[in-house]
């Protein structure tokens, strides 16, 4: 888990410093030649690398934060203080949408004062692209390689740049050939294109703040999961949520009634197991194991062991003093209130288990039938 935490660290490093230094670039020569050329297109498309330089920024803290391992004010991890940062910068991200937008349609009501633009406007549009272009496959081989979700979502985000560049370009190109508002149209497809994107970023942080479940297809790989277990017969309240791009689930495992404690475990534990190893980025897994046909009840006082094994004790060995109680197994259904015994003796006579067991029932406790088994010594 550490070493992988520290792969992540490191790629993180890597992608964040190649991010800045790049858009760092891209910004002052897409702002630069904007201002320069008069193309708003151009100025839109600096202002949004100099976010994702920001952005770039906030990744590699967020990611140092989250991966911090649980402690006492945090025992369920940091993975929050992805989910928040996250929610900021799509904030901030359409804030800076809507400002290109506003700055866009004054360039259209002022559309007589547009120029035409050059090919170095064209040509810093280009560059752009293919920049973005290589940091997003970059990134995203890097995100890949380590599993980080945070490292390929900065990665696409990449990807998002090289398209509003792409629009840029078009616009840059039909100003140049007379159509003098395209450049600033185009700066409004740009600015609709990245406030979906700061919608989509936001809805995804919002939900994993307010603990909404996975996307249905994790779910029906995590039912699966659960239901390919020898022992499970059901299940039911099958909870999974997103936090900091990893999976916390819980779920109600129903099996046998009569199994055992320590088999009723083990098969909690082959639940867990498998839903590690079949679903991706599931960082904890809480299994409850509800018996089939079970009464949802609390157990009366009178069948507490403390209280109702020495009872039992007690007319065992009233009945005959040379039998002991070896073992005594309750099952709580939902007609009534069984006992497995074991006796334990040298010799017992099937007519010695039958007058115990009636002996058993008489009792006053809601014991509603008594099995009786014996090992002999």
């Amino acid at each position: 888990m550490k070493s992988n935490q520290q792969a992540k660290l490191k790629a993180g490093k890597i992608t964040t410093v190649a991010s800045a230094v790049v858009n760092s670039v891209l910004s002052i020569l897409k702002t630069a030649t904007g201002f320069a050329t008069g193309s708003t297109a151009l100025i839109a498309d600096g202002i949004h690398s100099l976010a994702d330089l920001i952005t770039d920024v906030f990744t590699y803290a967020l990611i140092r934060i989250a991966g911090k391992e649980p402690d006492e004010d945090h025992p369920y991890g940091h993975g929050k203080f992805e989910t928040f940062g996250t929610m900021f910068l799509a904030i901030f991200l359409a804030g800076v949408s809507i400002a290109i937008g506003l700055e866009a349609v004054d360039a259209i009501q002022n559309s007589e004062h547009q120029k035409t633009l050059t090919y170095i406007a064209l040509i810093a549009a280009a560059v752009s692209i293919l920049a973005n272009e290589g940091l997003y496959h970059y990134c995203a081989y890097k995100g890949k390689q380590v599993n980080s979700s945070i490292i390929i979502a900065n990665a696409w985000h990449h990807r998002t740049d090289s398209i509003s560049s792409v629009a840029a370009l078009v616009g840059i190109a039909l100003n140049m050939y007379g159509f003098l508002m395209a450049d600033a149209i185009a700066a409004l497809f740009v600015t609709a294109f990245l406030l979906k994107i700061s919608y989509k970023i936001g809805r995804s942080a919002f939900d994993e703040l307010v603990d909404a479940s996975v996307d249905e297809e994790t779910l029906d790989k995590i039912r699966e999961s659960v239901l390919s277990n020898s022992g499970v017969l059901n299940f039911h309240q099958l909870r999974a949520r997103s936090l900091g791009g990893q999976i916390f689930v819980d779920v109600h495992a129903d099996v046998p009634t009569t199994i055992s404690v320590s088999e009723g475990h083990a098969i909690a534990h082959s639940v867990e197991e498998s839903i590690f190893n079949d679903i991706a980025h599931v960082a904890d897994v809480t299994v409850h194991v509800d018996p089939k046909g079970a009464k949802q009840s609390a157990l009366p006082t009178e069948l507490y062991r403390k209280n109702l094994e020495p009872l039992l004790k007690e007319i065992i060995q009233n009945h005959k003093s040379e039998i002991e109680l070896d073992h005594l197994l309750l099952h709580v259904l939902e007609d009534g209130f069984y006992a497995d015994i074991r006796l334990k003796k040298i010799k017992l006579t099937d007519e010695d288990v039958t007058s115990l067991k009636k002996a058993l029932e008489s009792t006053k406790t809601p014991l509603k039938e008594v099995s009786i088994s014996v090992r002999h010594i």
